[in-house]
């Protein structure tokens, strides 16, 4: 009599599974082939980004290259600029100078009157002189 119950019993154990409808399964190579996939985008978009890390990194160190390049020429120029323009106010102050200098000949040669005038005249060569002393001694 228990083999009958135990018999019985599978019987309805098999048609109750039969009854009660199963999920889909997916195929195990579906979900491999899938997974594979996936990956292979994800490592295709990771190498993708490292080169673009790499070529803005490689342009970062160009850019501050160049900016510490710019920073080093502006200087030099402003430099140039000053020493050049000092060239250039000398130059000019020379004439100046020259000018003195003839007035303080051709006033001694000719009148001893404008004593004060000469005077006055020799006192100003005497100081840009001083100026042109004192530059020079800078710059050179």
């Amino acid at each position: 009599m228990s083999d009958t119950i135990s018999s019985q019993n599978r019987t309805e154990n098999l048609s109750s599974d039969a009854d009660t409808p199963e999920p889909p399964v997916a195929e195990p190579d579906d979900a491999v082939a899938v997974d594979l996939a996936t990956a292979k985008t994800m490592e295709e978009r990771c190498e993708s980004a490292e080169l673009e890390a790499r070529q803005y990194y490689e342009r970062l160190l160009r850019v501050s290259a160049d900016f510490e390049n710019y920073k080093k020429r502006s200087l030099k120029e402003i430099g140039d600029y000053r020493k050049y323009a000092n060239d250039l106010l000398l130059t000019e102050l020379l004439s100046v100078v020259d000018n003195l200098e003839r007035a303080v000949q051709s006033s001694s040669a000719e009148n001893s009157t404008a004593g004060c005038v000469i005077e006055g005249v020799e006192m100003t060569l005497k100081s840009l002189q001083k100026i042109f002393e004192k530059i020079k001694a800078r710059y050179l």
